[in-house]
Parts: structure tokens; sequence; C-alpha cells
């Protein structure tokens, strides 16, 4: 019995995604090593495009001459006949090509081991190659997967100028082995060549499995047609699939996750080592991948830098990071995802205080069930932030907690010397603000009658979401790009332990707490998408260790274009499981919402037209809309645009004074209201106020009470303030500066600031406009 195996994409394989790649990688080294600077420029720089051509225009010449193949050697002797180079050039580029050859091959276990164990049981085993490569080469390649594979019958189309796919090196095969047709089972991977025609010939034919390319990395290596690290990534994941027979969440680490992280990686140790940092602290919950990913790097040796993992949160960090330079409310408001604050309870949880602790602290007759837009939500955090005593009370409230940041940050965080960094993977930087404000506080109390100077601290990002000059933050980062859908990069680094929502003393030191969302990430499978990206890294520096010099040069296009397509991918295996994945992207929900959800027909219509006033978080609860957008169907799109249109046709017919009084957040303000202002504003916001049962005007104050002549209520002068007692004054005027010279008034007379309303009616008209026309972009 004879089994002969094919060679390339059955037994071996490249670890470049195409062929192409190992042409990629021969014009990299033409154009980059002196040793080649004789041959000519030209060829140099259009190696790529040259090599292919020239190879089929070799291969119709000979086949006149009825060669069913060509050699390697036959193809450069291509480049000599046309005039490119001459005849010892030629021979120098196809030397380089069996060298590029040779350091890209890579065995396919399975294959390998059905071979060896056919060789254990005595049968005979031939291999046959439709390949313009040398015998004596494929044999070398054959060897570095595994020796004994070196040792088989070869036979080779170029050599013997016989073809598979035409039948007749199947019979140089029998006639050479002595082999018969019905005694004989071949295996490969091509359809037609390894199948079809061993079966016409009586031979049995068993195909084997290779795996191919997924949308996402035919679209990476489209948009990449020159990397050479776009075609190892592409070819490590493909190959990494195919031997560990592994799918689901295992292979979207090995396909997305791990190609759009290791440049990061990569890039951040390679800023490390120029900027001379010798301490990387990752942050969880997104540094968790990033820091296993760089151990397994930096185990392969060269600069020395540690690593560390410390936990810590947007939750964990930012209120013990209030202190008396640190305690702007409206700042850390706007830091805090202010579309998913939409009533009081919410508020308070941004504060890390209960909406009874809170409650005081609003004026008397304060609606608890307002929703909150986004100009009366600005509006109140405003109101807080100028009352002392509200401020005072925050500082208080999370005293104790900064002490154990302290803590737990004296523990973990080697402050001897400024050369360290932090590492992030996304955000604005603001809560790496509030880490430097603790840290510094660390440092002083370390160094009793120091002067610390400006201390800052360093942090790396994959993005920023904005750019900030914030003197004790410097920041480094890798993709400058602002997209709303790069909001999916957060799915791709998560940690499976959740997030850190604050510390607890444990027998003498100090240990984080987390929330539940690492047990829904488990039940989503998580950890083996982690295990993908982990294989994956391991993969690169024990095969390809080529990857991680070329990943620092091309990888951030590479990276950048894996994550564009998430972007636009729709139904893709990837772009699903991460837009389904559980994520709480406060840190303060109970319970994490699918990122990305596809919406149904019903929400659509709530919110493109019948509520599409409404607040975006009674409708809809993932993270990403733009990108639940993309879940649509066509039907869907069709039917938002119509929704759309039967929107804006109602819209133009809304009375703009109407739509101001019906928005007009008369909640915000107390159940007794001194109004001050009684010009034609100042009577609107009357009359408003006068509709509601809830709302009373107690007194109405004017600077010139005697030129007004109105019957609705009496109207006093300046004066009379204070003589009626009030929750808040509101101050009816048009004009921004007329309200500032009210304001600093009422502020002279002893009115305290955090009780002062101004409303600003070409303000609420702005949001009014802006939430008809771009709410739901």
């Amino acid at each position: 019995m004879l089994y002969s195996f094919d060679v390339f994409d059955t037994v071996i394989t490249r670890k470049t995604a195409t062929p192409q790649g190992i042409f990629k990688q021969m014009q990299k080294t033409l154009l980059e090593e002196d040793a080649y600077g004789a041959i000519p420029e030209y060829v140099r720089r259009n190696f790529c495009a040259l090599r292919p051509r020239i190879e089929r225009l070799m291969r119709i010449n000979d086949c006149y001459r009825g060669v069913e193949d060509i050699t390697l050697a036959r193809i450069y002797e291509g480049f000599a006949e046309t005039g490119y180079t001459d005849k010892e050039q030629a021979g120098r580029l196809k030397e380089l090509e069996e060298q590029v050859e040779l350091a890209n091959v890579l065995g396919l276990s399975k294959a390998i081991a059905a071979v060896k164990e056919l060789l254990r049981r005595g049968q005979r085993v031939a291999f046959i190659s439709d390949m313009y490569l040398a015998k004596e080469t494929i044999r070398r390649m054959l060897a570095a997967a595994d020796p004994e594979l070196a040792q088989i019958p070869l036979y080779v189309s170029g050599e013997y100028k016989k073809s598979k796919w035409t039948g007749s090196l199947y019979h140089l095969v029998r006639q050479k082995e002595q082999a018969e047709f019905s005694r004989w089972i071949h295996t490969g991977d091509n359809v037609r060549s390894d199948v079809e025609v061993p079966k016409s010939l009586g031979i049995e034919a068993q195909p084997s499995f290779f795996e191919g390319y997924r949308e996402i990395e035919k679209y990476v290596l489209s948009e990449e047609k020159k990397s050479v690290y776009a075609e190892w990534a592409a070819g490590a994941s493909r190959y990494l699939r195919m031997e560990k027979k592994r799918s689901g969440a295992w292979a979207v680490g090995v396909t997305a996750g791990a190609n759009i992280l290791l440049p990061y990686v990569l890039w951040i140790l390679k800023e490390a080592k120029e900027r001379g940092i010798r301490r990387l602290y990752f942050i969880a919950r997104d540094g968790y991948i990033l820091k296993q990913m760089a151990d397994r790097i930096l185990a392969g040796g060269g600069e020395p830098v540690e690593t560390r993992y410390i936990y810590g949160s947007r939750r964990a960090w930012r209120l013990p990071g209030i202190s008396a330079s640190n305690r702007d409310l409206v700042e850390l408001m706007s830091w805090s995802h202010p579309l998913k604050t939409d009533d009081v309870d919410r508020l308070a949880e941004v504060f890390g205080i209960t909406g009874e602790e809170l409650q005081p602290f609003l004026p008397q007759g304060f609606d608890r069930q307002i929703r909150f837009s986004s100009y009366s939500l600005y509006i109140v955090v405003s109101l807080l932030n100028r009352d002392p005593a509200f401020r005072e009370y925050l500082f208080e409230k999370h005293k104790k907690a900064r002490r154990l940041v302290k803590r737990y940050l004296t523990e973990q965080v080697d402050l001897c010397d400024d050369r360290f960094a932090f590492v992030e993977l996304a955000g604005g930087g603001y809560t790496q603000r509030c880490l430097a404000d603790i840290l510094a506080e660390v440092w002083r109390d370390g160094h009793p009658g120091e002067d610390g100077g400006d201390f800052s601290i360093q942090t790396f990002y994959f993005k920023m979401d904005r750019v900030n000059h914030w003197k004790e933050c410097r920041q480094f980062v890798f993709l400058p790009e602002h997209n709303v859908k790069n909001l999916i990069l957060e799915m791709v680094c998560r940690a499976c332990h959740g997030q850190t929502i604050g510390y607890e003393e444990r027998d003498g030191r100090v240990a984080p707490a987390f929330d539940g969302e690492g047990a829904q990430l488990l039940d989503y499978r998580y950890d083996a998408y982690i295990e993908g990206i982990l294989a994956y890294t391991e993969h690169v520096c024990e095969k390809n260790p080529g990857m991680l010099s070329c990943g620092e040069a091309e990888g951030l296009a590479v990276s950048a274009a894996y994550l564009s397509y998430l972007r636009e991918a729709e139904d893709t295996e990837e772009f699903l499981y991460y837009a389904d994945m559980p994520n709480n992207l406060t840190g303060r929900a109970g319970r994490a919402e699918s990122f990305a959800p596809a919406l149904t027909d019903d929400e659509l219509e709530r919110i493109f037209y019948s509520e599409r006033f409404a607040d975006r978080e009674s409708i809809y609860r993932g993270t990403c809309f733009e990108l639940s957008l993309e879940r649509c169907s066509e039907k869907q799109k069709r039917q938002i645009e119509a929704y759309r249109k039967k929107a804006a046709a109602e819209n133009s017919r809304r009375s703009p004074e109407a739509t101001f009084e019906e928005s007009f957040p008369a909640g915000i303000l107390g159940s007794r209201i001194l109004l001050y202002g009684a010009g034609r504003y100042g009577n609107q916001l009357y009359d408003i106020l006068a509709k509601r049962k809830d709302r009373n005007v107690v007194q109405w104050v004017d600077r010139d009470p005697g030129a007004i002549k109105n019957p609705k209520m009496r109207v006093e002068g300046p004066e009379a303030l204070g003589r009626v007692e009030y929750d808040c004054v509101l101050i009816g005027v048009v004009s921004a500066e007329s309200a500032q010279a009210i304001r600093a008034e009422l502020l002279r007379r002893g009115i305290p600031d955090c009780r002062i309303y101004w409303l600003g009616k070409a303000d609420i008209n702005r949001y009014l406009a802006w939430n008809q026309m771009f709410r739901w972009v």
C-alpha cells in the first residue's frame, strides 16, 4: 500500500498569510540591506509586482514546449532574460527567496503525526508536490518541521516537468514506486489536483482540511497590501485556529483580540526602553491581558522592565481623589457618563452617595422623579459645585476611601524615582489625574519636609477620547483617532475578576473589592477568549520572533485596520462576540448589559419617532448606540429614515415658544421660588411656573418695580429680598451679562450661590434644537 501526501498546506505551511507574503519580505530585505545594493533599484522597489508576473510569463512561454511546471531557477532566469538583472543578480534573488521560504516554515502537527504513524507501522510513504521550489529546498523545509520527514521520497513537479493537476506526476510516481492505483491513498488540500484527479485514476483520495481566512483577515490584507506584519498576523491566526481546532471565544481572541493588542504592547515596550522607563504598572481591568502579553514577550530577553498589575478604576480612584486641588464637580460629572445620569439616584451614584444623602443639598421641593436632560443636569451639578457644604460633605464622605487608596498605592507603587509609567487602554485621562493627585500626597507623606515640585505621572494609552493639558499627567497615545465606535476597543481588553469598586483591609493589608461583572464574563467564556490571545502571543514569541520587531514598525496600521473592520462588520462572528458582551460602562450599574445589543422594531419606533425627546436610558440599555445601529437590517434602516422624515415634519410645525415652555426644567427648582426679573422673559417664566401646582412664586423682584404694571402679582424692589422664605432664586433675564450682574448683587445681599438659578433661554433653546435634530444621529 502506498500513502502519498501533498506537501504545502497539507504537511507544512508558511508563516505568512499568502505566498505573496514571501515576496513582501524579500522586497523589504532588498530595500533595507546594503548587501543587495547592486541589484537595480527598480527591481528592489517593485519586486512584489515583478516576481509573480515574471513567473506567469515564464510558465506560458515554457508551456508551448510541453512543460507542465517550471522551477524557481527558471523563474529567475526570466529576470535576466527580460533585462531586469544580469545572471548573477538573478541568482542572488533566487537564493534570497529560498532563504525566506526556509525562514517561514511551519509544520502542521496533525498531518505530521499521521505520516510518522504510517512510518512506524512500516508503510510506504511519499510526498508529491506541484511546486517550483527545488527538491532539496523542500527537503530542508520538511526537515525544519520534523527531521524525520526529510527521509521520505519526494516528487516535485518542477523537477520532472510534470504536474498533479494533469495526472502525469501520479503516473510518474506509480512507475518510480512500482505502485498500483488501486492500492494507493493520497491526501492533500487542493480539490482539483489532490482529490478529483487522483480519484479519476482510481486512487483513493482523502481531502485534508486547510483553514481558510476569515473576512476580517481578508479585509486587513487588502487594506495593508505592502505590510509584511499583516501577512504574518493573519497567518499566525489561521495557523493556530487550524492547529488547535478551537472556535468560539478562543478563536475570536486569536483572530481579532490578539492582532489589535499585540502592536500596542510592542509599542509600549519600545517606548519604555527609549524613555528609560523601568517599571510598568498595568491598571486593572484593561491592563490584565496587556500585562500577560508583555510578560511573555519580556521572557525572551532584552531590556529589563518590571511589570506589575494594580487594581484600580474610575470608581475606586475618582471620588477618593477629591481634594483641595481637585474638587470641580462639574468636571467630575462631565467625565462620568452624563447621558447615563438621568435621575437623582443616578446623580447621587456619581458622587458615591445615596439619593437620600443628596436630598438635603437640593432645594426644598426638588422633584425627585425628574428625568434630567443634559442641560438640567449641568445646572444642578453647577449649583452643587457652588455649595461649600456639599463639597465638604463629599470630601469627608470619601476620606476613609482615600486613606485606603493611599495605603494600597504605597504598597504597590514604587516612587523611588520617576522611571515608571502606568498602562491604560482607553479613556480621557481624568481618572489618571485623580490618581496623580493621590500619588503626590503619598510621595509627600514619604518625604516629609521635602519639596516634591510639580509631581506628575506618565501613562500609556491605546487611544484617548480627548487631549488634555493637565500638568499632573503626561500621556503617550498609540492610536490618535476619535471615533465613537472605537468604544468597541474596551470590549477587546477585559479581565474576569470584574471591576474594582474600592478597597478593604484584609490581614493587615489593603486588598481590592470587585463588582459582579467578572462572573458574567466567565459565563460569556471570556476566559477562553484570553487563552486565545495568550496562545497567539506565545506562538509569535516561539515560532516567529521576527514579528516582534516588525510589529514595532508596521503594527499600528495593522492594529487600526482590525479595529476599523470591527466598527463596520455588522454580523461577523468577531463583531457579534464583542457587541453582545456584558459591559458595565459606568461602574455604577448593578448588572452589566450587552455592549451594543440588537435593536427591536419597537425600540426603533420609540427612539426615532414616538419618544424621540425621551432620555436615551429610558429606551436603550446598551453602551454604543452607533454600533447597535450597524446591526439593523436593511428593512430597519429604511424604517428609520421614514421615522426621521415624519418626525422632522412634525418638528417643523411645533411652535418654538410652546416647545420651550413644555421643556422648561421647572422640576429642578424648589417649591418656593423667588423670581428676579419682571421683563418679557421673567413674565414668561412666571406663566410657566403658574401652571405648575407644585411650584409657587413666593416673591417677585425687579430692579425697577415702579416702571412695571403687572396684574399677575406684586413686583417688589431688591430691598425686599429676604422678607419671604424661599427655596431658590430664579433669575428671569435673557442676557448672560445681566444675569451675572444680578448674581453678584444677590451674593452681596447674602444669598447663597448654590441657591441662585439662571436658566438661559438661549441655552435651553440650543439644547432643544440639538435634541430634536441630533440626539439619535
